[in-house]
């Protein structure tokens, strides 16, 4: 395993080769399990138009089902004791996540986390929910480690959404919001895992901080973009010297 790489391949095959206790925080936004596919194509039915919304193209398919028990008994086991898991989650997914979590001798569930946005999501359920300006971060520990920079944390994180001309994955994290949290519950030089990585921002936010990465991506597409972003970011800080990141199939 070489730090400071994104492999394009399925996490969930490829976990059970890493080393035992490697990573000391694991920040990760898996699918949602929600259905995109069918919500657009119904708003589509409904004449609301598909410019103002998101493509289905890239949404749509490549994800597979997490296996939540299983795949959570693998996070641990590459998890260094006193380390976290921080999840970005719908309400649904938390549920599910929490009485797994609840059930195994694995993980301790701290809390709830609340990332506030500046602006709500648009409404994809027709008027029957109120449209979400929130998501939950499930915050998990294997063994324990307290919070750094412990003055006036609340449980709710009010950063802005990205913007839209940095704008280049359908889900994708402020850059801020993960280096706040990288801060929070790690130190510089440690090794950070995202086993989604979509876009890059963990990457970019370790980089930014100080800290190393490791992380897959399953779409070519975006693993593509994540190199080019890092990529970009070694041009904008490196003078003289070259600095390489490993784009691995």
């Amino acid at each position: 395993m070489q730090p400071d790489t994104i492999i394009n391949a399925n996490c969930l095959d490829n976990i059970h080769r890493l080393p035992a206790g490697i990573f000391d925080l694991c920040i990760m936004d898996p699918p949602y399990e929600v259905d995109y596919a069918s919500k657009i194509n119904n708003l589509r039915d409904m004449d609301k138009g598909s410019k103002k919304h998101i493509n289905i193209g890239q949404v749509d398919g490549m994800h597979p089902n997490i296996p939540w028990g299983v795949f959570l008994c693998q996070l641990y086991s590459v998890m260094k004791q006193d380390s976290t898991l921080l999840i970005f989650s719908s309400q649904k997914l938390a549920c599910k996540i929490y009485n797994i979590v609840e059930n195994q001798d694995k993980f301790t569930f701290r809390q709830f986390l609340i990332w506030k946005k500046s602006h709500a999501t648009f409404d994809m359920t027709f008027g029957l929910k109120y449209a979400y300006t929130t998501e939950i971060i499930i915050y998990l520990q294997k063994g324990s480690r307290k919070i750094n920079q412990r003055t006036n944390r609340i449980d709710i994180i009010e950063i802005d959404k990205t913007n839209k001309s940095g704008f280049v994955h359908p889900t994708q994290k402020p850059i801020e919001l993960i280096k706040f949290l990288m801060k929070d519950h790690s130190n510089p030089g440690d090794l950070i895992f995202d086993p989604f990585m979509g876009s890059g921002t963990t990457a970019l936010a370790a980089k930014q901080s100080d800290r190393h990465f490791f992380g897959y991506e399953i779409d070519a597409k975006f693993h593509k973009v994540a190199m080019q972003r890092m990529c970009q970011e070694v041009l904008a800080t490196t003078q003289g010297g070259l600095m390489q990141y490993a784009i691995q199939t």
